[in-house]
């Protein structure tokens, strides 16, 4: 293409045009005749466009040839008159943009004409027309029809937006390990457990680069109060020459799904494996209900041993019950501190841990010694997450179902009204795929009690305005991961984790709310978490009695309730909140001793009391 003058950095009005209204050159000038342009993202980088065409670009792109602009409105079935000099009058005359929505029929009949336009075309003017302020569904068809060529460039790198899959492809196909999936969202749960100070959010730290202190209190005392959460990527490179453990890596959520290796002489590439959430749990005795309340998202578990320290801990034996309670079958066990001791103490604990963990659900996990702090043997154990722990199968064809386990307000003090933002859930997905414009419903919702002092419960119904897993905008989420789901909720049903222990999913698809729960039990035969004198078994769990209260762990919430009846290995128990779940749910059983609860047994459900949910006038 010629051009009137060198213009390396961006397009501008050609000089001619500027200066005698006319360009001899015509069409084929590099440089802009017309004002229907389609303006960049601010935050895009020049770099991006290298190579597609048309040299570099800084603030926008023009539809500059009579080709250009045949193809876009053929493209998008539209038609355009001839603009001449005099639209330069008259800035953003003709802005170009697709309808507000097009049906499946609409979107494969443009990635037919798509087709036709390769040969006719520049292929990359096309993805750049399309690319800069188009409606986000038809960029998707754009990735569709070019077999995803462009998804690196175009999309992971710039602009922070998630391909679809397209209307034909089987969404059987669409897996936790499908690459579309794993580019912008973490697919499996990893929980961090272990006694208080033991390197939990340290470790964390070190794999995913995200602090998962945030709150105030958390920072001033060091400790973890509120659960945690961060994401991570972790790489193996490709070069099968590459030697072990150095052929994984870890980085942040929000990185190239291709890295470079950083081994002199490899010249392979770190390409993404895994996209893991890791749920950083509170490690304190107080602080129990909480870490159970994580154990309900889990997929698997790392538990960490201070090398320092004599094991087992109090909340090491706890939280080791805990996660099997919950039926975690896959574990590591991280030897932390190793910078910190000789090696025949190592060794020496290492046989306690050997000791400790025989006939649990650890017995056969590896125990691996690490630094988190000094980020030693932290590729040994991205290796472990990926070959010792599988990805659990996910059920993507079932109405969406969400376990919330935070929730926020996301707004400032003092923002103005017309600024303010709905609440925002986090939490992880069990089945289906969440969708951003779907319709949802919360349950139980709003708890209230009537004049005669009966509880009823009101379901919030809202639609998910937006979708995060960290910093990376989702279209649709899939199960497993940590996900934030913006909605229009009122914001103050969500501030302070008022929806812990709530379940999010589609309307009129949801479990049935309990209020009495009757459960097949189990009881430790010793206490947990309890630190004795010179070696003493810890004290036996005593049997349970009608009329005391517990601490009861379902899913993601953590209430009272009180026994009413007790038969056999069966016990009948009211909730103090009433709770969205199903039969067969596990749940876990916690006492009051010594002024904390302590984990005591666990059970699931059989059967129970159900309320019916209060719904709006009109609703079904």
């Amino acid at each position: 293409m010629a051009i009137c003058h060198p213009m390396p950095n961006a397009y501008s009005l050609c000089h001619h045009v500027r200066n005698h209204g006319h360009c001899p050159r015509g069409s084929s000038c590099w440089h802009a005749h017309s004002v229907e342009e389609l303006f960049l993202p601010d935050d895009i980088s020049t770099s991006t466009f290298e190579g597609l065409g048309h040299g570099s670009i800084e603030s926008r792109y023009l539809l500059s040839t009579e080709a250009e602009r045949e193809a876009y409105f053929y493209l998008t079935g539209r038609k355009i008159g001839i603009y001449n000099i005099d639209m330069l009058k008259t800035p953003n005359a003709f802005e170009v943009s697709f309808p507000p929505s097009l049906s499946y029929e609409e979107c494969e009949a443009v990635t037919a004409r798509m087709f036709d336009l390769f040969d006719k075309y520049s292929f990359t003017t096309i993805g750049l027309v399309l690319g800069m302020k188009l409606a986000q569904r038809l960029i998707h068809i754009l990735l569709d029809a070019a077999d995803q060529k462009l998804n690196t460039m175009l999309m992971k790198e710039s602009w922070n937006f998630q391909p679809i899959p397209s209307s034909g492809q089987n969404i059987d196909q669409v897996g936790p390990l499908t690459d579309l999936v794993i580019s912008r969202q973490a697919t499996i749960n990893i929980g961090t457990i272990g006694h208080v100070a033991h390197g939990k959010s340290t470790l964390v730290k070190a794999i995913s680069g995200v602090d998962t202190a945030k709150f105030k209190n958390e920072l001033e005392r060091n400790i973890t109060i509120k659960l945690g959460y961060a994401n991570a990527k972790i790489y193996r490179c490709d070069n099968e020459e590459c030697p072990r453990p150095g052929c994984y890596r870890s980085a942040g959520s929000n990185s190239p799904d291709r890295l470079p290796c950083t081994r002199e002489g490899c010249g392979g590439q770190f390409v993404c494996v895994r996209h893991v959430s890791f749920v950083d749990c509170p490690g304190h005795d107080i602080l129990m209900a909480t870490m159970l309340n994580g154990a309900a998202v889990m997929d698997a578990a790392m538990l960490l041993v201070a090398g320092n320290e004599p094991c087992p801990q109090p909340q090491t034996s706890e939280h080791l019950a805990a996660v099997e309670i919950m039926q975690l079958k896959h574990l590591l066990i991280l030897q932390n501190k190793i910078d910190l001791i000789k090696e025949a103490q190592a060794t020496e604990q290492y046989e306690q841990i050997k000791g400790f963990v025989q006939g649990t659900v650890a017995d056969s996990a590896p125990i691996v010694p690490i630094s988190a702090q000094l980020k030693y043997n932290v590729d040994v154990v991205c290796e472990y997450l990926c070959k010792k722990v599988p990805v659990p199968p996910r059920d993507f064809t079932s109405p969406a179902r969400l376990i919330v386990i935070r929730s926020f307000d996301v707004n400032k003090p003092g923002s103005e009204v017309d600024q303010l933002k709905g609440g925002v859930a986090g939490g992880s997905i069990v089945k289906g795929i969440l969708k951003v414009g779907q319709e949802i419903e919360v349950r139980p919702g709003i708890v209230s009690k009537t004049a005669d002092g009966k509880v009823q419960c009101r379901p919030i119904f809202s639609t998910v305005v937006s979708l995060f897993a960290e910093q990376n905008q989702l279209q649709y989420a899939v199960p497993g991961g940590l996900i934030g789901v913006g909605t229009n909720i009122d914001p103050t049903l969500c501030r302070g984790d008022r929806l812990v222990g709530h379940i999010l999913g589609a309307v009129g698809t949801l479990p049935d709310i309990f209020m009495e729960v009757e459960i097949a039990y189990f009881l430790l035969r010793r206490l947990l978490g309890v630190r004795t004198e010179g070696g003493k078994r810890a004290a036996r769990v005593q049997k349970l009695s009608k009329g005391e209260v517990l601490m009861v762990n379902i899913g993601s919430l953590s209430t009272g309730g009180r026994v009413i009846a007790v038969k056999g290995d069966a016990v009948k128990i009211a909730l103090t909140d009433p709770i969205c779940t199903e039969v067969n749910e596990k749940i876990a059983l916690s006492r009051r001793i010594e002024k904390h609860w302590r984990l005591i047994g666990w059970g699931t459900i059989r059967r129970g009391v159900t309320i019916a949910p209060t719904l709006p006038a009109g609703s079904k």
